[in-house]
């Protein structure tokens, strides 16, 4: 995941590479399970989703409701 947002980051940063086919799919695939992540959790945790919020406090409220 780490590296996929690396990828991101120099692509935005004027450094590009092209994405092999199976790399882009992987990606895709990859943004798109995260967006799903934080709108679990934003809807979940009774939150309004902000680009900046601290979605641990998120995350550790729903491990402590699991409880």
């Amino acid at each position: 995941m780490r590296d996929c947002e690396g990828v991101f980051e120099d692509m935005l940063d004027g450094d590009p590479r092209n994405l092999s086919d199976e790399e882009l799919i992987a990606a895709q695939q990859l943004v798109a399970t995260c967006l799903n992540i934080v709108q679990i959790l934003a809807e979940r945790g009774a939150v309004d989703f902000e680009p900046d919020m601290d979605l641990s406090a998120v995350v550790k409220t729903l491990n402590d409701a699991a409880n």
